[in-house]
């Protein structure tokens, strides 16, 4: 029975082990092919905008936005109802206010975050 009981254990921590080393990997290509019509515009405007590269650089109540082109955007916390964005591409020049180092590969996440109606352009172009 104890031999029962330290095999699941086992097996659990390496799960639990393998499962963070995942995460923490992550993968700088996800191997999805994208397309300019893969983003989160409002409009037919401003999808034009974003699929030229000239989308402003100034968010809700004039703020700039920390960076020039961002391939890996999300949003996080609304905060009274305002979207905002935050860049997940690894660099190797912090650029931001606020970054995270990744030791292991020498290059930053920003942490600052942007309130506007999209993140800007994408920094790899498109066929």
């Amino acid at each position: 029975m104890e031999k029962r009981v330290a095999s699941i254990a086992a097996l659990l921590l390496f799960l639990v082990a393998g499962l963070f080393a995942a995460a923490v990997a992550g993968d700088d290509a996800d191997g999805a092919i994208r397309l300019p019509s893969d983003t989160t515009a409002s409009g037919p405007e401003e999808m034009a905008r974003i699929v030229r590269g000239t989308t402003t650089t100034e968010g809700e109540n004039g703020e700039k936005r920390p960076w020039k082109c961002c391939d890996k955007s999300v949003t996080g916390p609304t905060t009274e109802g305002k979207v905002v964005w935050y860049c997940m591409d690894k660099v190797k020049k912090c650029t931001c206010n606020s970054c995270y180092e990744l030791v292991a590969s020498q290059s930053y996440y920003c942490l600052d975050g942007y309130s506007g109606i999209s993140p800007g352009p994408s920094c790899t172009t498109h066929a």
